[in-house]
Order: C-alpha cells, then structure tokens, then sequence
C-alpha cells in the first residue's frame, strides 16, 4: 500500500514542498489509493459533444460613449426600444458540431470576434444574453445541456480571460479558500478538511511553478503584489483546484494567423474529416444516451463528494454553515491583507463617541436634560444605524461589533445615561439590532446597483427619509398625513422608541424650569406654578418620564419587545431579499470587448474599411468592429514617417540596491552593469524574484525607498531632473483614463510632456504619426472604456506604449513585461512593433518572462540576472541564438538541442526554470569570463565620453516640459470630459439634490410659524446638511480612480505637477456643485416655506438670496462644555447654519399652538396679565387670555429672534457670515493642496517644499 501523501512526507516526490516533487508520481498515488475502495470513492468523468450548435444574440448596429446630453436622448431610445424593439439579432456562432470525450484536451480557434469566447462559455453554461437556437443539441455524456448546468454547474467551469482576486489576500490564502470550498465529503482516512485543502493548494502551486508567492499579495493594477504572468498562473490554478470535469479556459492562444483561420473555415464544411466528425458524434451519443446510466454514476460520484448536509439537488460541494464559515473566514483574511479601514473604523468610533459624549457630558437628572436626552439618543442611533450601515458594505462582522462597542459604551458612561444593568443591555441591543438591519438595508440597496455612485443616490435618499420620520425630527402628529406610512416602515423609528422609553421609563425628574420663577415668585404655592416641560402636572415640583415622552413622542415602554419582533422581521425580510437578488436576479454582463465610439465619429467608417471581410458582415455586426482593427492583413509600415530619435546611451556600472525588510538591509541589485544604446532592443530576463522590475525601476529613477550605489549615466554625465520625463515607460499594467480616445490620450502626453519649444501643431501632427507607427488609424476615435469592455488587451498595450511615444522620449524607452498575461498571437505584434521602434532608432530596454524562440529573436542584447540581482549574463545574443548558447556551452552548460527554446533552455540551465537546478554559480562564472572584462571596459569607455551637449540649458532640465498654466489648463479639460462622459455620476449626483431637497421640502411642507414649526425649520436645514456627506461619497471615488492613474503613470512620469491635478479637480466640481446649489435651494426654500417669514418685513428677495448663497443645530453654544466652544466658533458649519438660519426665521412673530402653552393656575381673584406680568418682562413671552382668572395661557415666544439668540444666530451677522463662508472656501482649498502635498509627496520624493507653481 503505498503512503498518503496528505498525511506522511517520507517520499520526497510525494511532498509539494519539496524540489524533488513529482506531480506525476503523487497523481498516481492518489488515484491508487482511492480505487481501493470504489464504493466511497467512486469516479467521475465527464465528456461533451454538440450538433448545429447556434448562438446569437440581440444588439444594436451602433456603439456610442455616453455623455450628459445624449444620455437623455439614449434614454429615450430605451423607452422607443420597449414600445417597438429595434434590436438587430446579430449571429454569433452557426451550425457547429463538435466532440471531446472525457481525458482529451480540445484547442479552440479563432480570430477575435469569431465566437470562441462564446464557444467556451455556451459550453460552460454562462449564457446570460445569449441565446441558443433550438435546432442545438447538447449531450454531456449522458447528461442534457440544462441538468449539467443546473445540477452539476460546479463540474463546468469557465475561465475568462481577465484576472479578478482580492488584492490584498496572498496567493496562498486566495487558493487555500479556492480547495476548501470544493474539499469533497469522502476524503482519505485520517485527512482533516484543512489539511485536505491545504495539501491540494500546495501541489497546484508546485505543479504551476508559483511555489515561492504563496506568502505574496495576489494585488493588482494599483497594488503590488504577483505579476501579470504568476497571476494569471494563479487564476489557472484557482480553476484546477475546482477539479470540474470539464474546464474551458478562455484565451490560452489564438493560435493561427487571420489568412489560415479563414481559409481552413472556407473548406472545414466540405472535408472529410468533417464527416468522420459527425460519424463520431453519432456513436458517442449511442454510447451515452441523455438519461442513461452515466447520469446514475455521474450523480453517486457527486453525492459521495457532497456534505450530508445539502441536499441532492445542490451544486456545492461544503455546507451552507461551511460556506458561511469560509467566507467569514476569508474576510477576517481580507481585513488582516489591509488593516487600515478596520482600524480607523474602530478608533474613529471611539474618538467620535468622546467628542460626542463630552458635549452632552453628565447630563443632570432634572427636566433641563430632557431634550438633551432625546438628541443625544437620536445621534447615537443615527450614527449607529447610518454610517455603520454604509460601512457594512465592505466591512465583515467583525468590524460591526468592536465599532459598536468602540461607540457606545465611552457614549454611554460619559453622558450619563440610565446606569441600571438592565436598560444598559437594551440600549446596547437596540444599538445592535438597528445596525443590523440598516446594514441589510443597504446591502440589498447596494446588490440592486452597479456602482458606487448609483448607490449612493437611493441610500441618501433613504437615508433621509430614516431620520425625518424616526420621529424625534418630525414628531407622528406632525407628520404630513400623505408620507405617515414612512414612519410606519422606518425600523430606526421603532429602535428610537424603545431607546427613549428605556431611558425614561419609572424615572421621576426634578423640574428645573416653572412658570412663573424668579423675583416676586419666591414664595408662591406649588398650586400656583407649572413646570414648562410637556407631561408635567400642576402642583407638581416632579416630572413623570414616562408622561413626559407619552406627550412629547407617544412613545410606551411596553412596545419594547414589540419592537423587538418588529426589527428581528426587518432583518429577515432584508435578508431574505439580499439573497434573492444576489442568488437570482442577474444583470447584465460585460458587453466584450466592442469598441464604442463617440457620437461625432461614426462606426460605419471603421467597418466600411473592411466591407470584404466576411466577419464584418451584418449578421455579425457585433464581432465586426474587432475583427477589422485586429487584422493584419495588408498593412504596410509607412515609409514616410519620420521618427528621429536622439543618439543617448544610458550606462549603467556596479549599480546595487539595498531595501530594508523586517529591520534588515536586503539587497535586490547587486552590483550590476549594463548599456542600451539607440536602435537596439535589449531584453532584462531573469528567474521570479531576480528584481527585473526593480532594476527597471532603479534605472528609470522610480524607486522610492532603499540605498541605491553605483552610477548610472546618460553620455557619461550623471542623470539631471529632466531625466524621468525623457524617458518612456511602458508599466505592465495598462493604466489610462477610461472616458478617454485614443487620440486624446496620446495627444495629451505629447502636449504636456514634449518641450514648450515644439510648437501645438508639431506635437499634435506627431501624436498622427505615432498612430500610423502603432497602426490604430482604424480605432483611433475608440474610447479607452474599462479592461473587458472597449479595447481589447492588444490595443491597450498599444495604447500603453503609445502615451510614451507620444511624449517622444529621446533617451530611452522601458517596458516592464509588455508580454506578460498575452496570448502568442499578441506578444508576437508587441515584439514586431518593438522591433519596429527599434529599427527607427529609439533605445528600448524590455523585461520579459519566458518568451517563444521567434519572440526572443527579435531582441539584440540579453541583461540576465540570477536570484539577489546578480549579473549571470550580459552581451549581444546574436544570430539564432548562438551568442548567447556559445557562452554558456562554453561553460559548461549542457547543448542546446536544435528543437529547443533558446529562451527556456537558458533559464534551465542557470537554475530559474521551475524543477530546475544547477550546480554551477553562473554569476561566480560571469565575474571570471572574459565577456565581463569587456564589458568594464566598454563601460570605461562610455563613462570617459560625457557629452556635454547633454544639457541643453535650464528648460532642458525642468522637472516638466510645459508652464504650469498649461498643465493646469489640459489636466482641467480633461477631467472635465470625464466627468461630462461619465453621466451616471453627474445625473446621481443632480437626482440627489434635488431629490432630497424636494423630500425635505414636502416632509415640512408649509411649516406653521409656531415654536415646534422653528425647531422643524432648524431641523429642515439640519436635514439639509446630511446630503453633504453622501455628495462627499459620491465624490471620493471618482477623485480616487483619477489619483490612482496620475500617482501610478502620470507622476513618475513628471507629466504635470500634483497642484495641476489638485486645481483641476477643484474647478471642475465649481459648475457642477453651483448646478447642485441652483436644484437644492428652489424645492427647500418656497416648499418648506421659509419665504413667508420675510413677508411681514417684505425682505423676501434678500432673504431668499441669502439662502440660494449659504445654502450647532443640535447643541447651542451655551450647553456646550469650554473646549467645545473654541471648536464652535473655527466651525464654519456654525456660520453657514447661523446665516441660514437667520436669513430664513428672523423677524417673525410666532405663536404657540396649544401644546406649546402652559396652563398656569393664578391666585384667586387675580387675572393672568397682572399674575405674570413680572414674569415676562424677565422671560418674556405673552399671555393670550390676559383677562382670565384662571388656566392662563402663557406661550414662551412671540418673537423668532428669541429662538435664533438661544442658538446664537443673528440676523445682523448675515453677511459676515457670508464673507466668512468665501474664507473657508479658500481655505479649504489650499489646506487641500498642503495636505496632498504632505501625505502623498513627503514619504516618495523631496519635493514637497517645491509648490510646483512654475
């Protein structure tokens, strides 16, 4: 009996971990040991063949980029398009047959746009907005084309072509979850469910060579992490831990070239073998009937796979609680990958609650804290239950808990709250409860929507409908009659009811304010007064909490369990609901790769250039636009152009780069030489981990931290700071904006990083030159749009190496693994277009992993370097190779065989290929050969022949080549055109203002000017400032994506200065935010009714504008603790609320409606003006039955200036606090830019003392 692999490691050929690992060997084992007993593990395979199989789909003839005025014209084309669809049904695939029995391996071929993708995916089952003809037959061995795809879907598998992982999870952790999630139920004896999957996930990354990443972040394009080729591996190998049947993996190669593929289509039909193929067909289908034994076999080896747990119609492998437990599990993971949100999360709360507690800090236990009481609980559940909510959307449980605690419990000690065991726990649990719900909210609001911003609008909305009708802002009975049913469906309502309650409920409260006090009522009977808090009774010094809150709210505590109930449904109703959508409501998939066009540029020119070419025939429209740009066929170089390059030689001797790691000094280049010269492609190979990129970096002047030694020149003369910007380099990753063309982008690098001296005409006729060099004539009006929709991974590298042509870099240009991720067919384009540079005389140094023996040829020289970043070989490689295999045979490297790679015979031989090693040290033998001594001594000679024509006079060694008002005016048009093409955005952010100013508006529709109609004004305006914040999420990731690209590309590339990025932003959101202003001030200024105040002083037009132009609620100034009040008066809140406000209520008579007056018994005999007349002209204030002898009716106010003084806002500081608003504003801004400036520019290069002002 041979050993488990899983639990013994005595063969070394059996262990993952070991070098002397045979994937072949453990296979076999493995298949041995489990047919020793068929019953518990019993095997499936699965094969499938197709008849006429047919695919098409619906579209429109034309692709168009929206923007923000021909959104609304599209929209009306989607209205049209329900009433009378004019979807053009565009073939995909037509009458196909096929075979692939079960163990064979079936290539697909095709040019881009023939369908593979669709082949692959229709065979998978991913069919969503496809449709299949009927005449299609499908038979998986047994198994019709439904069952598979609903029953065993997890046994076909697709793989597309694009790599998607969590960033932050290392490749060990993303493929551990891959095997836990498939580990079967019938294991090996003695084999644990992670010692299973973590053997599994081990011999996959052996058998794949990304062994040495397992501890590495999978990252992506803006974090670091694998590159693009292990990445891909890692993909593959997430799939293959699957262990389906059948895996269709989507553009491994696309193989022949576009002539072979259409001539072999042309003749396929009429072949012989053709009819062999269907002959073939024929017979499977006999031997695998639909519904046939094979489906009995195929479902006992699932069920013996399956938990017990799940029933047999499920497609998954682990339990549900297994499932649940895993993802858990792998979120942990992801916020230990990037511990940055949980943590601010966890300190912000608790910061938060010791600002928020210290403004309501010890609160009295008299009738003075009431409203104190009831705010403060209302802003603890509102931050509970709304910025927790929104952070739940990307925060796991974890996180939800220790931020609740983080909150509450400092709030709740520090304000003084009930301090009885018992209401702590159902404060903390109505706490809880309400975030859980609102966090099901807004995960289903969010699973409804596709991005950011498009969620955002509806959260915001709802958002502000939970807090107005909570009830604490908008009491019930003041609730507008036709909106009641808000509050009804409001889960935050029934938490603020139960906390009010709890809080209030068999307390007896010292009243601190009666009606009358002071001089001349000192000795007053108890009979004679009233405390001035609703619920109070006369002749009473005590106020009843519970009748207080049954006045004020209509709040019992016996609703508490109710509620309860009330909010455990809420959170299953959402649930439920999150599940559905998530399991069951499908949106629609990427579009592919089809190129859009701008409405100005019509697509009918692009497919009018290839009207002969069968796929851009009308029933394959679809497919058409790539299959045109894609083909090769009959281009010719232009011999016009006229590209000249500057003859500079970047030099490089005893460069070492040391890094620090853990508190030690690592070094990743070890004194390493080299050269590139103009018109020759230089390749930088290497094993995984050998510092190609680093080195590159190093060169290009990229690095940000470590010692770097040795010197690096251009000509013989040091690098100045014009260096970075007159070089190109091409990143593996293709970074661009996506709302741009192709020509814009290009003309936007050739504008602002070619020299000021070349005139506007020069550059922009130079950027049409690099497009016929790139050959993009066709697409050159195509949209960037985002990696699997718009242009396809070729164009994108060509775009890519085309931004830094465009810059006419006339020192060097670098690509840093332009192959990586690619297919043959688009490498060998890369390589013949870097050829093709080369030949026109610019310098390129390239980093390459593991190419073909034709796409290595293509390069001149060859910069190999071992693990550490140790030189193994420099020097020309010669013709066919014999340069390069001339040394190391001359070495004693073994022959290279003529069949042989050159390219992986050469990593073999050195050690670098995965399994291979080698006895010799190949750096050791490169310091001994004579090669190197002739390489220092052409070093010699480069270093001894500075060119002082180098520099060229200050301009020439800028940091940039434009002014800045040059780069302030492009950076400001171009972010402009993203935002006028980017209409979700914009439309989300117009419908939320103007939908929540109209919301608000109709909530307090015609305000009375009472009292409470004061304090719901106030609360309308507070209501009002809630939007900012969600306009503040709404902009933050457009900001981001556009930061990324600019400190990923643009920056190290010295384009233009960060001020420039920083100053464009900002002014483009003026006209945009000034909009927004136009569409909030109209719904909430006359709707709400603010207008009627300044009618009795006939100040209507200025009030009115003062609204439209400023556009502590809560807490006045006078509760507030000491420190507290420094923070009120630098606030600028304080000055836009107090200008609202007294723009909006002062100067207007009030009136107390009758559950604002206080009934106040007089002594006998005497009227109540004569009884309170004392009294008022202390408090103020007036009687309205002043005759009366009894039940006087005193109302507190008759004045909106009274109001406004308690919250220390002034009608006769309106324009200062005007004037102040500006000041903030210009504040802002340049606190924006130091900021930037300090976080971002302080911690990479030293120029943060340089305002880039220039």
């Amino acid at each position: 009996m041979p050993p488990n692999p899983f639990t013994t490691h005595c063969d070394p050929s059996l262990d993952p971990n070991s070098p002397k690992f045979n994937a072949s060997h453990w296979a076999r084992t493995v298949l041995h040991l489990s047919s020793q007993d068929p019953d518990r593990f019993p095997q499936r395979t699965a094969g499938v063949s197709f008849r006429n199989l047919s695919v098409h789909g619906y579209g429109r003839s034309t692709a168009y980029q929206k923007d923000f005025l021909n959104a609304i014209l599209q929209l009306g084309d989607l209205v049209g398009g329900l009433i009378n669809r004019r979807d053009h049904k565009l073939q995909i695939l037509k009458n196909h047959d096929g075979l692939l029995r079960s163990g064979e391996m079936l290539l697909v071929l095709g040019r881009p746009g023939s369908g593979v993708s669709t082949l692959l995916k229709t065979i998978a089952g991913q069919t969503k907005g496809l449709f299949l003809d009927e005449s299609t037959e499908f038979n998986y061995q047994g198994i019709e084309w439904d069952l598979m795809h609903q029953k065993f879907r997890g046994d076909v598998t697709y793989q597309a072509e694009t790599d998607v992982h969590f960033p932050h999870l290392t490749v060990g952790q993303t493929l551990q979850y891959a095997a836990l999630a498939r580990t079967p139920h019938n294991r090996l004896p003695g084999v644990s469910r992670e010692t299973y999957a973590t053997h599994l996930r081990d011999v996959v990354m052996a058998v794949f060579g990304i062994s040495h990443t397992v501890n590495t972040k999978v990252g992506d394009d803006f974090i670091r992490g694998v590159s693009g080729g292990e990445r891909k591996r890692v993909s593959i190998a997430e799939l293959a831990l699957t262990q389906s049947c059948i895996q269709c993996w989507d553009n491994s190669t696309r193989g022949l070239d576009s002539a072979t593929a259409l001539e072999f289509a042309q003749c396929w039909e009429q072949s012989a073998l053709r009819a062999k193929l269907l002959g073939e067909i024929s017979s499977f289908e006999k031997d695998h009937p639909i519904g046939g034994p094979m489906l009995q076999k195929f479902e006992n080896s699932r069920n013996a796979e399956r938990s017990p747990l799940m029933t047999k119609k499920s497609p998954y492998t682990i339990s549900v609680l297994q499932q649940i437990a895993l993802c858990m599990r792998r979120g942990y993971h992801r916020i230990l990958g990037d511990p940055s949100f949980f943590i601010v999360t966890v300190f912000g709360n608790f910061f938060l609650s010791l600002i928020l507690g210290s403004v309501f800090y010890h609160l009295s236990d008299t009738s003075a804290s009431f409203t104190d009481r009831c705010i403060l609980l209302f802003f603890a559940l509102l931050f509970n239950a709304l910025n927790k909510a929104m952070a739940s959307m990307i925060c796991d449980l974890p996180c939800k808990i220790l931020s609740t605690l983080s909150f509450n419990l400092p709030l709740y000690c520090m304000s003084n709250l009930r301090r009885e065991s018992g209401h702590v726990v159902i404060y903390l649990l109505f706490a809880f409860m309400s975030t859980s719900t609102m966090s099901m909210i807004f995960r289903t609001i969010a699973q409804l929507t596709r991005t950011i911003a498009q969620a955002l609008t509806p959260i915001a909305l709802g958002a502000i409908g939970l807090v107005v009708y909570t009830g604490f802002v908008l009491p019930t009975r003041n609730m507008q009659v036709w909106l009641r049913w808000l509050n009804y469906i409001n889960p935050i309502a029934y938490s603020y009811d139960t906390l009010v309650a709890n809080e209030f409920h068999d307390r007896e409260f010292e009243c601190a304010s009666f009606v009358p006090s002071g001089p001349g009522y000192e000795n007053i009977p108890a009979t004679d007064r009233t405390c001035s808090v609703a619920g109070a009774t006369s002749a009473s010094s005590v106020v009843s909490g519970d009748a207080y809150v049954e006045a004020n709210y209509g709040y019992y505590y016996s609703h508490t369990w109710r509620n309860f109930g009330i909010l455990i449904a809420f959170i299953l109703f959402f649930m439920a609901t999150y599940l559905f959508i998530a399991e069951f409501v499908k949106f629609s998939y990427s579009k592919g790769e089809v190129l859009v066009f701008q409405r100005k540029h019509r697509i009918a020119r692009v497919n009018g250039e290839h009207a002969h070419d069968e796929e851009s025939s009308a029933e394959k429209a679809a497919p058409a636009s790539h299959s045109c740009v894609d083909s090769h066929e009959g281009r010719q170089e232009d011999q016009s152009l006229k590209f000249r390059f500057e003859s500079n030689t970047l030099h490089w001797r005893d460069v070492c780069y040391d890094v620090p790691i853990k508190g030690e000094m690592k070094r990743i280049a070890d004194h390493v030489d080299g050269w590139v010269t103009p018109g020759t492609l230089t390749a930088l190979m290497g094993a995984s981990g050998a510092g190609k990129t680093t080195l590159l970096d190093l060169l290009a002047s990229r690095v940000k931290t470590g010692v770097v030694s040795g010197n690096i020149c251009v000509n013989g003369t040091p690098r100045d700071a014009s260096f970075q910007r007159r070089v190109g380099y091409v990143q593996q990753q293709d970074v661009h904006p996506e709302t741009s063309t192709i020509r814009e982008a290009l003309q936007f690098s050739a504008l602002l990083r070619q020299p000021a001296s070349i005139s506007k005409a020069e550059k922009l006729q130079y950027v049409e030159e690099v497009i016929d060099l790139l050959e993009m004539r066709p697409y050159a009006d195509a949209v960037v749009g985002v990696p699997g929709e718009g242009l396809n991974v070729e164009q994108r590298k060509r775009l890519t190496i085309g931004v830094e042509l465009a810059a006419k870099p006339d020192l060097l240009l670098f690509l840093d693994e332009p192959t990586s991720g690619l297919d043959s067919q688009t490498a060998w384009s890369i390589s013949l277009l870097l050829r093709k540079l080369s030949n026109h005389g610019q310098a390129i140094l390239c980093t390459i992993h593991q190419p073909s023996a034709i796409l290595f040829q293509q390069f001149d020289r060859l910069l190999l370097l071992a693990r550490g970043g140790r030189t193994v070989y420099f020097g020309p490689i010669g013709s066919n190779s014999q340069n390069l295999i001339g040394y190391f045979e001359r070495y004693g490297a073994r022959a290279c065989a003529e069949e042989e790679n050159p390219a992986e015979w050469m990593l073999e031989v050195i050690g670098a290929a995965p399994g291979s090693t080698s006895v010799r040290d190949w750096p050791v033998t490169w310091k001994e050969s004579r090669e190197f001594q002739e390489t220092r001594k052409e070093l010699e000679r480069l270093e001894q022949s500075g060119s002082p024509g180098l520099n060229k006079g200050a301009a020439q060694v800028q940091q940039y080549a434009t002014p800045f008002h040059i780069q302030l005016g492009l950076c400001t048009k171009r972010v402009f055109e993203q935002y006028w093409r980017s209409p979700s955005y914009i439309y989300a952010k117009l419908i939320l203002c103007f939908g929540a100013a109209l919301f608000i508006g109709l909530s307090f529709l015609n305000t009375e000017v009472t009292v409470l109609g004061l304090q719901h004004q106030t609360f309308a305006i507070f209501m009002l400032l809630v939007i900012f914040a969600f306009l503040a999420y709404q902009t933050m990731p457009n900001l981001i994506k556009q930061r990324d690209l600019y400190e990923v590309r643009e920056r190290p590339a010295k384009t233009y200065a960060w001020s420039a990025f920083m100053l464009a932003n900002i002014i483009v959101d003026i006209p945009w935010n000034s909009l927004a202003a136009v569409l909030i001030y109209l719904p909430f200024y006359y709707i709400i009714g603010m207008y009627h105040n300044a009618e009795e002083t006939h100040a209507v037009n200025e009030r009115s504008g003062l609204i439209f132009l400023l556009v502590c609620v809560m807490a006045s100034p006078a509760s507030l603790p000491g420190f507290w009040i420094f923070m009120y008066r630098v606030s600028p809140m304080t000055y836009l609320v107090g200008g609202m406000l007294s723009a909006g209520l002062a100067n207007t008579a009030v009136h107390c409606s009758g559950l604002e007056l206080v009934i106040v018994q007089p002594p006998a005999n005497e009227t109540c003006a004569s009884y309170l007349a004392d009294y008022m002209k202390i408090a103020g204030g007036s009687v309205y039955n002043p005759q009366a002898t009894a039940n006087c009716e005193y109302c507190e106010m008759t004045d909106s200036n009274v109001y406004l003084t308690l919250l220390s806002a002034s009608y006769a500081d309106r324009w200062r606090n005007f004037g102040l608003m500006w000041a903030y504003i210009a504040f802002n801004v340049f606190a924006a830019l130091f900021l930037y400036c300090v976080h971002f520019l302080s911690t990479t290069y030293s120029d943060c003392h340089q305002f880039e002002f220039h």
